[in-house]
């Protein structure tokens, strides 16, 4: 919308945002969403490091390398996701991202 030489967004329900109020809520959401990204691959990580250790120990050694071949996958991800977040210096630290995740309702 143009409402003189100001540019607005509004979105379906009704609400308006100016130029800056925009892209400073799609930074934040993006922000929120690469830290959630980062969380669950290194859920991941643990879940996969979890399984190898216990085909080892259960003498499935085919099993485990599978596993192991995903764990590596999924931690150099990991790895790579947290490098871009923290030397791209998101405005949210990892304990405020990690603080306001927890504080959210789950999806259902």
């Amino acid at each position: 919308m143009h409402d003189g030489r100001l540019q607005r967004f509004r979105c379906r329900v009704g609400h308006a945002f100016s130029t800056e109020s925009m892209l400073l809520e799609q930074s934040e959401s993006l922000d929120k969403a690469l830290w959630m990204a980062l969380k669950t691959l290194e859920e991941k990580v643990e879940l996969l490091q979890r399984l190898t250790n216990n085909a080892h120990e259960h003498g499935r050694a085919l099993l485990a390398h599978g596993f192991e071949g995903r764990l590596t996958e999924a931690k150099r991800h990991a790895q790579t996701l947290r490098h871009l977040l923290v030397e791209g210096g998101l405005k949210l630290s990892e304990p405020e991202m990690a603080r306001e995740l927890e504080a959210e309702p789950p999806m259902e």
